[in-house]
């Protein structure tokens, strides 16, 4: 709309941006999509990741899908503030960088629809939830019962963009961008830290209920019975744990992200703060890093700075990556503790990957072996932290684009 431009009176007034506690109340689907949970708002609501115009900075914005799920293979949502929302203009600036949906998070390229195409799409949804609508965009409610012109120019000030996913070889994808690049290290900052300790006293407190589940989190009957690689190591183990997570990706894309873990490597793309808090110094990294893809039988990996190394004991790629050895120096010579932590990737018959993380754990009976090895409370404390990594290789792994970290 130029200065020349004039509206009827009647017409469609716009609404405020929203600010503080609604900014941030809209934003909660970004905050779940960040920690893994998109799947719970995939059909409805997804995470455009658009470049300011100005800054030229990485933003994400939650949008509401005007249908459940894509139609002919497009995302539609409309702008609720009108062209004059922060993302449409940064649309209209930068290309999208990205969407989140569900648990992937294509590349995409978008499209302004016309009026004439996007008028029945907008008016079932609106009919479809007549309250929410009145209630949330009333301006263009009321241009709905108006109906006629009133109708089609509130149509123009409120745009629906559609999002195509593109994939590597289509001939749209050279238009689209890597989402990967607005990854962000695992288990950063004050929120994710009081989520770690918030769902360790849970599963402290819900052991007695939960316990037994909990060490087969993720796997199969078959899975958590199979012999895995690394556990001749610990033959007669006095408790162990096999946790599962399927990757949409091949062996080869997850394996990079599996042999750089370890302190002053890669990380161990869980809850980083609350490690630093501890003297751990970790760093997750959101790239491959060439200089740790070749470890060796032997190799150090290190959890803490302070703590004796454990060992590298099986290398197999892209199979299995076996790590070995006992993580403090405890008791005396008749004293022993010993563990394992193996990580086996096997393909599935649709290309994807069963990522599985088993732990054994054997050690002589003194109270501070007890306590160092035992199940508990250790137990519960390192699913926590384990489930987080797994995801957090998943979202990794299954990036549309790995991002590898060139020289420092």
């Amino acid at each position: 709309m130029t200065a020349g431009d004039h509206r009827p009176v009647g017409g469609p007034q716009k609404r405020p941006q929203p600010r503080g506690w609604q900014k941030r109340m809209m934003d909660l689907p970004v905050w779940f999509y960040r920690r893994g949970y998109g799947r719970l708002f995939g059909k409805r609501t997804v995470v455009l990741v658009h470049r300011g115009r100005k800054t030229g900075t990485l933003r994400q914005t939650a949008l509401a899908l005007l249908d459940p799920g894509p139609v002919e293979g497009e995302y539609r949502v409309q702008s609720g503030w009108g062209r004059g929302s922060d993302w449409f203009r940064n649309l209209e600036a930068n290309p999208p960088e990205g969407l989140w949906v569900g648990s992937a998070r294509p590349a995409v390229t978008h499209r302004v629809l016309e009026p004439a195409e996007a008028a029945d799409l907008v008016r079932r949804h609106l009919m479809a939830h007549p309250r929410v609508s009145a209630r949330i965009n009333p301006s263009l409610w009321q241009a709905l019962q108006a109906g006629g012109e009133r109708f089609d120019e509130a149509l123009r000030d409120y745009p629906v963009v559609a999002f195509r996913p593109v994939h590597e070889g289509s001939v749209n994808a050279t238009e689209a961008r890597p989402v990967e690049r607005v990854i962000r290290p695992a288990g950063i900052g004050v929120v994710e830290t009081l989520e770690a300790l918030g769902l360790i006293v849970a599963h402290l407190v819900l052991t007695p209920f939960i316990g037994r589940r909990r060490l087969h989190w993720g796997a199969t009957f078959d899975e958590a019975n199979t012999t895995l690689p690394g556990d001749e190591l610990v033959p007669q183990p006095k408790w162990s744990y096999t946790y599962a997570v399927t990757v949409k990706a091949r062996p080869a894309r997850v394996w990079p992200w599996i042999v750089q873990i370890g302190q002053g490597r890669g990380g161990f793309y869980s809850y980083q703060t609350l490690e630093n808090l501890v003297g751990c110094q970790i760093h997750n990294v959101v790239e491959i890093l060439p200089e740790h893809q070749h470890p060796a039988v032997g190799d150090e990996v290190r959890l803490h700075p302070e703590t004796p190394a454990l060992r590298v004991a099986i290398v197999d790629p892209p199979g299995s990556f076996v790590i070995h050895g006992a993580p403090a120096e405890v008791g005396t010579d008749q004293s022993f503790a010993t563990s394992t932590w193996q990580l086996v990737l096997t393909e599935t018959a649709n290309g994807s990957t069963r990522l599985l993380m088993r732990g054994r754990s054997d050690y002589s009976p003194e109270p501070l072996n007890r306590l160092f090895f035992g199940r508990l409370p250790l137990e519960p404390i390192m699913f926590v932290m384990s489930r987080k990594m797994l995801l957090e290789i998943k979202r990794l792994a299954e990036a549309e684009y790995q991002v590898i970290a060139g020289p420092h």
